[in-house]
């Protein structure tokens, strides 16, 4: 929270402009550095997080999914935000390049086309 002297706005109409862009310059500062501490604390503590994915079987090509490999957040074609893990970082790729086409096979536990018989 701001303080009253670190208002915006001139106080009379004697003070300078130089002073009001000063006093902005260092109120923006401020709440900078506070956002910047919070999303730095907020990032810190959903690294510790253990985030496991939906599937066990890789949805691209059919491997065993590799739990070293950070998982991809993607959503389902009724909207629901899926974790969909993979078996290597070419995989990964592909997932990350297009999460949407592999949230449904990842639910369902398959590789990409397999349900449809392909």
């Amino acid at each position: 929270m701001l303080s009253p002297d670190l208002t915006c706005v001139a106080r009379s109409p004697r003070q300078g402009a130089l002073a009001v862009a000063l006093r902005c310059a260092v109120a923006g500062a401020l709440a900078a550095t506070a956002h910047g501490a919070l999303y730095a604390e907020q990032s810190a503590s959903l690294a510790n997080v253990d985030i496991k994915a939906v599937n066990t079987v890789c949805p691209v090509d059919g491997r065993p999914v590799d739990s070293s490999i950070p998982p991809i957040t993607g959503r389902t074609r009724d909207g629901k935000r899926v974790v969909i893990g993979v078996c290597d970082e070419s995989c990964a790729a592909l997932v990350r390049a297009h999460p949407g086409w592999y949230a449904d096979d990842a639910v369902a536990n398959l590789r990409h086309g397999a349900a449809a018989g392909r």
